[in-house]
């Protein structure tokens, strides 16, 4: 998967080839040349640090939204039926 730069909107993204447009703005040309282009290193370490921090937020989120559904289970004491069986 090579990694791509929008300089239109500044979309960094990945895909198996090189597309005519950019996924997200749809633009074809930017400054008088394609608008989509091979990303740098710069901009790949970027795209790579920000999909990293985004993977630990929904990890995150989906902990803490595990814990409160757990922790709904024992106050609910089984009145609500959709918490009453979590746990076993």
């Amino acid at each position: 998967m090579n990694c791509y730069f929008c300089d239109a909107c500044h979309y960094c993204f990945t895909a198996e080839q090189l597309p005519e447009r950019c996924p997200d703005c749809g633009k074809l040309t930017a400054y008088g040349h394609p608008a989509v282009r091979i990303a740098t290193e710069a901009e790949i370490m970027d795209y790579r640090q920000i999909q990293m921090e985004l993977n630990e937020e929904e990890s995150h989120a989906a902990g803490k939204e595990a814990a409160g559904y757990e922790s709904d289970s024992y106050i609910s004491h089984g009145t609500d039926l959709r918490q009453s069986h979590v746990r076993l």
